[in-house]
């Protein structure tokens, strides 16, 4: 079958592809969010609110706050 479908088959791209997963979390009272049983920091001003978080396949999380603001990288 592999022989049959070739001619249809295209390259494939140069560049990896980072998947990304988004999800919300809270952030506690001392500052931190907690992801993948690990906790990362978030800025003292965000204790208590509602953050969301990008996860990517690359291995690093992205802290946004609600605005749409990037306000943390780990």
């Amino acid at each position: 079958m592999f022989l049959f479908e070739l001619p249809y088959l295209m390259t494939l791209p140069q560049n990896s592809f980072a998947a990304i997963q988004e999800d919300v979390r809270m952030v506690t009272f001392d500052c931190f969010i907690s992801y993948g049983g690990n906790r990362f920091s978030v800025p003292w001003m965000f204790a208590g609110i509602q953050v969301w978080i990008r996860i990517s396949s690359l291995h690093f999380i992205e802290v946004y706050s609600l605005y749409n603001i990037l306000i943390a990288a780990h």
